[in-house]
């Protein structure tokens, strides 16, 4: 798809070709914004026609814009115009690195600036969580500053190839798992493969240390002219990265130094442990290298690889000492002094929310959300210096161990699971529909909250028949148990009760033999127990522990602060971020309820301004006129949200609701005179109205035993669209007829509904249900028919419909923003392929609330609540010898 000289993509002129690929073609273009020249790489159209790809391309495209390295190709922009994806680089003078050795290889003092130039590029990525991937002679660019070469890095992390595209070919390795290399041709092998790491090419994670055996392939083939690795086809050349070492560059290249052969055979390690470990140890090798200090150079990698290990050695062994000498002290004796640690997710994962401790402190559970958006399971253990992700644990929540360290329970796709670390795929144990966590006693007894708005519930660890353990307590008001633990005597469980009196949130005891409770203390989480007798909870953002006796029942002393700034889910009332272990272990993250504030967007993605001020948002509705928003707000002191009315001319903001309990989900009439809401303020969500002029008090819609959840309102004003969500069943959509107030049922299935819209003109809905086994957005006729259409094609969330009718919007499992054409013709309703505008910073956890983001009426901006930081990675802190001093 070669394009005319002059042609315009956005504001780049095309000027020339410069070369093509398998992965696009380069032009020179001008920037006639800034009259400078730029390179425009033109991505394939298989781009435009995959929003999967774009988003992952734009994700990425970010993530390399902020490398600012002097040996890294500058990436400027990144853009669509009329289904033309393309990418806006620093335009560079000078021949790639293969085309370069096409003539031979490099001198040793140009091969070793090179070098120096290529770790330094990497040194930077690495730091910043980046992996190449794709590094090869063709991805770098040698140029000239003076008569000396330098060299810079190209496609980093944009052009690696991709599962499924149409360069792409299916090989298979010698240990049976698939792998892909890509074609020019039929039959033309390009230079990828060669340069692929033996874990790579047996479909295992890569990192930092793949880009290093690349590098050393690099190196061999700039010191020898040839490549490290080959073969007469694609099998034999498999089993020479797998199996085989290349001859020595000293025979092949006499007077190449001693030094330089055993650094590049350090880099081509076939067990990533045994390869340098740092792409900055290995530049400051090559730098000693370029200095003259050949003799001490190839010593020097594997002294410094030991003094890694004898570092990491030496945080495990202080860990296993402080656990042993906790594990004697007394509850009479002095603490210990702690040991700090912080643990990073891998990269390319965004590691936040809930994390538990093994039993024993000697590892650590975590939920890590990959490039798909997908949640799945990691461990880390302290002996070890990388997490590993459990296989089929997509969609993954709340995991808490088994006591002795060999299962994980979690929660996904509407069942509680379990899966044992030496192996296997996960067991589904039991069906639920909204959990709020679970623990499991030595007895092999999992307790567990099956929804936001019941009681506790067990069943045997192997699967079995499902019992009661708790009620709620409707003298309380109570509405939901939830966060269970264990205690050590197998007989109790403590959990963290929600109730409408004015002490909302209060952690109990209770037995599991006749699930009688007693109160223990005002919390605002979940609680932790740790041996041999601490309770650790929150309060407001500070981590507490107090001594508690397990037997009795009782707490002792006064709560001792151990953390501050603990993380916690805004939407999720009491979930944090923090476990415990035995002798006072504990592991804890930060963060959670960042501000966020009103942005509006363009189509495209660009901030085109801000409305109000920062606060814990999470839902917002434009009144039918356009002129006024409601927003359920979270202060940051509270655990409780209400909701505020900004007047989107004056750029005013007055508060709707003053109530001590959460106000949420608000809904507009469609005279504009009214807003439809859920408080929990009877101890159970509720519907509630009130006049959105703010006179006069609230008044009750629905008095339910169960939960509900406003969602919108028909434009006839005859119906109010609600979601239910019932008794260990999944949640149900139903309307409530106006103004009689008689609730009727829209859909009620085995599957989870929620999240409906009505069409501007009253005859369709678009809701989300997980009938498929994931969150889709269908449609459906009002009333219900048999007609029904799915309108999303890989997960989707809060659909939300043009002002016209004649688009829907909704949000992918990874925040992206899709937009759907949708007509109906001859009676029938037809929705086109989703078409991906922008990638949101909506809070993951609010994909199942209500909506975050509103269109305009013509769908040309979106306000968005979103988050005023990018959605990055919480590490997990670790404390030993530090909980309850």
């Amino acid at each position: 798809m070669t394009l005319p000289t002059g042609t315009r993509l956005g504001p780049y002129e095309l000027v020339a070709l410069l070369g093509a690929g398998g992965m696009g073609e380069v032009y020179r273009a001008r920037d006639v914004r800034l009259d400078r020249t730029v390179a425009v790489k033109v991505l394939p159209p298989a781009f435009a026609a995959d929003g999967e790809r774009r988003a992952r391309l734009e994700r990425e495209a970010r993530a390399i814009s902020s490398l600012n390295h002097p040996n890294i190709c500058s990436l400027f922009d990144v853009g669509n115009q009329d289904g033309v994806e393309y990418l806006v680089m620093e335009h560079l003078e000078g021949e790639t690195l293969d085309r370069r050795l096409d003539r031979g290889p490099l001198p040793l003092d140009q091969l070793l600036r090179v070098a120096v130039d290529i770790a330094a590029a990497l040194g930077r990525a690495h730091r910043q969580g980046i992996v190449h991937r794709d590094l090869k002679p063709a991805n770098i660019m040698l140029t000239k500053a003076g008569t000396k070469t330098s060299a810079k890095l190209l496609d980093f992390g944009i052009a690696k190839p991709l599962p499924g595209s149409a360069q792409m070919v299916q090989l298979t390795t010698p240990a049976g798992l698939p792998t892909h290399t890509p074609l020019t041709g039929a039959g033309v092998l390009v230079g990828t493969m060669h340069y692929m790491a033996p874990e790579q090419l047996e479909g295992r994670g890569v990192d930092a240390r793949s880009d290093l055996f690349a590098f050393g392939a690099v190196l061999y083939e700039m010191a020898t002219g040839k490549r490290a690795f080959d073969g007469a086809s694609q099998a034999s050349l498999i089993a020479a990265i797998l199996e085989r070492q290349p001859p020595p560059i000293g025979a092949v290249q006499p007077l190449t130094p001693p030094a330089l052969d055993r650094l590049v055979r350090l880099c081509l390690a076939k067990d990533p442990d045994e390869r340098w470990q740092s792409a900055h140890d290995l530049r400051l090798e090559l730098e000693e290298i370029a200095a003259g200090g050949t003799a001490s150079a190839g010593a020097a990698a594997p002294a410094r690889r030991w003094r890694e290990r004898v570092a990491w050695g030496t945080l495990v062994a202080l860990l296993l000492l402080s656990l042993l000498a906790l594990g004697r002290r007394t509850a009479g004796e002095p603490a210990a002094r702690s040991l700090h640690a912080t643990l990073m997710a891998p990269p390319g994962i965004i590691g936040n929310g809930p994390l538990a401790l093994s039993p024993d402190g000697g590892s650590v559970a975590f939920v890590g959300y990959g490039e798909d958006g997908v949640s799945r399971l990691w461990v880390r253990s302290l002996a070890e210096s990388e997490a590993r992700e459990l296989a089929g644990t997509d969609d993954a929540w709340l995991p808490f161990w088994s006591p002795d360290g060999r299962s994980i329970g979690f929660f996904a796709r509407q069942r509680l699971q379990r899966v044992e670390l030496n192996g296997g795929p996960p067991r589904a144990l039991a069906d639920i529909s909204d959990a709020r966590g679970g623990c499991w006693t030595k007895e092999g007894v999992i307790v567990f909250a099956p929804n936001a708005g019941d009681g506790l519930y067990r069943l045997p660890a192997d699967g079995g028949p499902i019992t009661q353990v708790t009620r709620l307590d409707p003298r309380r008001g109570e509405s939901s148990h939830r966060w269970p633990i264990c205690l050590p005597d197998d007989e109790h469980v403590v959990y963290l009760a929600l109730s409408g009196e004015r002490e909302r949130l209060t952690l109990q005891a209770a037995s599991l033999a006749d699930g009688r409770a007693r109160r223990l203390l005002a919390a605002d989480s979940a609680a932790v127990y740790a041996p041999p007798g601490m309770l650790f909870f929150a309060r407001g953002a500070t981590l507490l522990a107090q001594r508690f006796d397990a037997d009795r029942l009782a707490l002792a002393g006064e709560p001792q602060p151990v953390a501050e700034g603990i993380w916690r889910d805004p939407d999720l009332d009491g979930l944090r971020a923090f476990s415990a272990a035995a002798g006072g272990t504990v592991a804890y993250r930060k963060g959670g309820s960042e501000l966020s504030r009103l942005f509006w967007f363009d189509r495209e993605g660009h901030e085109m301004g801000t409305l109000g001020d920062p606060g814990i948002g999470s839902v917002i509705a434009l009144s039918p006129d356009g002129r006024r928003l409601v927003r359920s707000v979270t202060e940051p002191s509270s655990t409780v949200g209400g909701l505020w009315l900004l007047d989107l001319a004056a750029g005013g903001a007055s508060r709707l609701t003053f109530n001590r309990w959460n106000d949420i989900f608000p809904v507009w009439s469609p005279d504009g005179r009214h807003i439809a809401f859920a408080s929990d303020r009877n101890g159970r969500y509720n519907l509630f109205e009130k006049a959105a002029d703010g006179s006069g008090g609230e008044t009750l819609l629905l008095d339910s035993p169960l939960w509900d959840f406003p969602e919108d309102w028909s434009r006839d004003g005859r119906l109010l669209a609600f979601s239910r969500q019932a008794t260990r069943t999944q949640g149900d959509i139903l309307m409530l007829t106006l103004p009689t107030r008689k609730p009727v049922v829209l859909v009620a299935t085995d599957a989870d509904e929620m999240q409906p819209r009505f069409s501007p003109d009253g005859h369709y809905f678009a809701y989300v249900s997980d009938e498929s086994g994931r969150s889709e957005v269908y449609v459906q006729t009002v009333p219900p028919s048999a007609a029904k259409w799915q309108v999303s094609n890989a997960g989707g969330h809060l659909p939300q419909w043009r002002r016209d009718g004649r688009e829907l919007y909704y949000l992918a499992p990874d925040l992206r923003l899709m937009a759907v054409p949708v007509a109906v013709q001859a009676g029938a309703f037809n929705a086109g392929a989703p078409k991906l505008l922008f990638v949101t910073r909506i809070r993951r956890s609010i994909l199942k609330g209500a909506s975050p983001y509103v269109a305009s009426p013509d769908g040309q901006r979106f306000l968005i609540d979103a988050s005023m930081a990018p959605d990055l990675s919480s590490p997990v802190e670790l404390i030993v010898g530090g909980g309850g001093r």
